[in-house]
């Protein structure tokens, strides 16, 4: 069933709306030609897909059987949960977890204060900050900083237009390239190269070059930055000079 409708709130009197134990539920795939607000003490889960023309917000959380779409931002409080992708045309944000069985794009940056999971790639215009760890079965690919609280784990590769940082491990099973530096509490493992303009950094170890998908040579092994400070177990490390230019 489509629900469509123009600039809306949604409160505990919408129709169609049942109260149960620890959310709120919508059947239907809720169209919206305008802007959404959710204006609910609890999560709202709605059985096929949330898409609106204009932003989305929602004091608590949005869950969708199907996927998620604003034509501008999506802001919530609670975490973004959509069985297929999350996609806006501005900023994403969330006040606990995002999660997409498949992908998540935003035009600018994305930001949970929890983790953020995608079954396939993740795609930022800005910065992408999670609290805890990024996982996603394809890549990652960010206009600006990609930063975790815990590690980053990655089936493709990981490009930042700045800086790489985790506060675990980070592991890609492509490579790892970034415009700034790339840190890692833990270690450091990429299927190919590993990159960036100016410091790579971690406590443990450090592997490029382990793709089991392909025969990794040459430029597929190399460490390059301006100084590489941790300790290099597999790979070739490539020192940029002081005044390297690209």
């Amino acid at each position: 069933m489509k629900i469509e409708i123009k600039n809306t709130v949604i409160d505990e009197n919408y129709p169609g709306l049942k109260n149960i134990e620890l959310a709120y539920e919508l059947y239907g795939n809720l169209v919206v030609d305008g802007s959404l607000e959710i204006k609910l003490k609890k999560l709202l889960k709605v059985s096929e897909g949330i898409e609106a023309e204009d932003g989305i917000k929602a004091e608590k959380g949005i869950e969708a059987g199907w996927g998620i779409k604003a034509g501008e931002g999506i802001a919530v409080g609670g975490r973004i949960a959509a069985g297929a992708g999350i996609a806006a045309g501005e900023g994403i944000s969330a006040g606990e977890s995002i999660a997409a069985g498949e992908g998540i794009a935003a035009g600018e940056g994305i930001a949970a204060e929890e983790g953020i999971n995608a079954g396939w790639g993740i795609d930022a215009g800005g910065s992408i900050e999670a609290g805890e760890g990024i996982e996603t079965g394809w890549g990652i690919d960010a206009g600006g900083s990609i930063e975790a609280g815990r590690g980053i784990a990655v089936g493709g590769s990981i490009a930042a237009g700045g800086g790489i940082m985790s506060g675990g491990g980070i592991e890609a099973g492509g490579g790892i390239e970034a415009e700034e530096c790339i840190e890692a509490e833990w270690g450091i493992k990429a299927g190919l190269f590993i990159k960036c303009k100016i410091v790579i950094w971690c406590s443990y170890n450090i592997f490029a070059g382990t793709a089991t998908w392909k025969k990794a040579e040459g430029e597929d092994m190399v460490i390059e930055a301006k100084l590489v400070d941790g300790n290099v177990k597999y790979g070739t490390v490539r020192l940029l000079s002081e005044n390297y230019k690209e």
